[in-house]
């Protein structure tokens, strides 16, 4: 039996050569680039995974034959996003291993999958929703028909870029940008991101802005984008879980998949503890934590790596506290920071891991 991690391809235009084997991983992968998120992330993937392939470097006929020498047993994650309907030929590799890979019989295939093209498409297939903020596609429409505050945001992007929001009619009227969505604010006292897998939730992380620059949806204009801290929480009596679990149980019937998919959802939880859905994401970003949950969770992992994964996820947790400790305190419900349980040969290996960073290459 086989663990295969598929890639897309390599995320920067730097040559190759400059490369250490999975680092195509970066930015897309890991999020934030620190040498220890870096090290934590190749270290995962060289304990996890017996095969690393790399799409942009196959030729059709080449990934055919990766394909048929699949054997009955093996395990492929493709963290790869396509979106369901798509027929852009740029996308034709993405669309053939898929097709084919869902045809392979004894075999689990797991996908990133991108449920639409964009914020537009995913509204109108959700909009007879309440955890849906009431949304409309004109600056009139959005005028006659919303109570300000209104958010304004672009129909593609991320990290908030792009997003404004606009307290009075005489604000979004003299605005000049651009928008493709506008949307009713609203109020909230937390934020969540969902990891989905086979439509349930196997892990969540608070996002909560940095204190540092002060940028969140209140205060950012449209061409800043915001910082998040991610804190994990801890699932076992998490207050919110039924309510975020009834949500992604109609979200997943009304999206469909067409293959075993893992994804995330954004939500905002209102000061009445109502949930209401901003969006849905294909190729999140997973740091180290992230990452091993979500592989603890895809694959029956064998007890010694199990205990690998959980001093990760620990060494992971000492080394970001103090800088997220302001935002620890405030989170809701987050798992223990109390991280004794790293052994003296990990941090060897660490430190003797020799993986370049991207700071370092540049």
């Amino acid at each position: 039996m086989k663990w295969i991690l598929t890639l897309e391809s390599f995320t920067s235009k730097l040559p190759k050569k400059y490369f250490v084997k999975y680092d195509n991983n970066l930015k897309g992968m890991i999020g934030p680039d620190t040498s220890l998120n870096h090290k934590l992330i190749n270290m995962l993937i060289d304990t996890l995974f017996d095969e690393v392939i790399i799409l942009e470097d196959m030729s059709m006929k080449e990934i055919k034959g990766w394909i048929d020498s699949i054997k009955e047993g093996d395990k492929v994650f493709s963290y790869s996003s396509l979106p369901l309907d798509v027929k852009d030929v740029k996308y034709d590799k993405l669309l053939y291993m898929r097709e084919r890979l869902n045809k392979k019989g004894g075999i689990d295939f797991w996908m990133n999958d991108n449920f639409t093209k964009s914020k537009r498409d995913y509204y109108n297939l959700l909009k007879q929703y309440d955890f849906m903020p009431k949304t409309y596609f004109s600056k009139r429409d959005a005028i006659k028909n919303l109570e300000f505050p209104i958010v304004a945001k672009p129909d593609g992007g991320s990290l908030g870029f792009g997003i404004e929001k606009f307290d009075t009619k005489e604000e979004l009227e003299s605005s000049t940008l651009k928008f493709d969505l506008y949307c009713e604010y609203v109020e909230h006292i937390h934020e969540f991101r969902a990891f989905v897998l086979d439509g349930k939730v196997i892990y969540i992380i608070e996002r909560i802005a940095k204190y540092k620059d002060k940028k969140n949806i209140d205060t950012k204009e449209a061409n800043e984008i915001i910082d998040f801290v991610y804190i994990p929480q801890e699932l076992k009596g998490f207050p919110y879980l039924k309510k975020i679990n009834n949500v992604i149980e109609v979200l997943d019937k009304k999206l469909g998949s067409h293959v075993k998919s893992i994804y995330t959802v954004d939500l905002f939880i209102t000061p009445q503890k109502e949930v209401k859905v901003i969006e849905s994401n294909s190729k999140s970003q997973m740091g180290p934590y992230t990452f091993a949950e979500v592989c603890k969770n895809l694959f029956d992992i064998r007890y010694d790596t199990t205990l690998l994964l959980e001093e990760i996820k620990n060494l992971y947790l000492h080394n970001s506290y103090e800088d997220h400790k302001k935002q620890i305190e405030k989170s809701l419900h987050p798992v223990s920071y109390d991280t004794k349980t790293i052994s003296d040969g990990l941090l060897s290996a660490v430190e003797k891991y020799k993986v370049k960073t991207i700071s370092g290459l540049y």
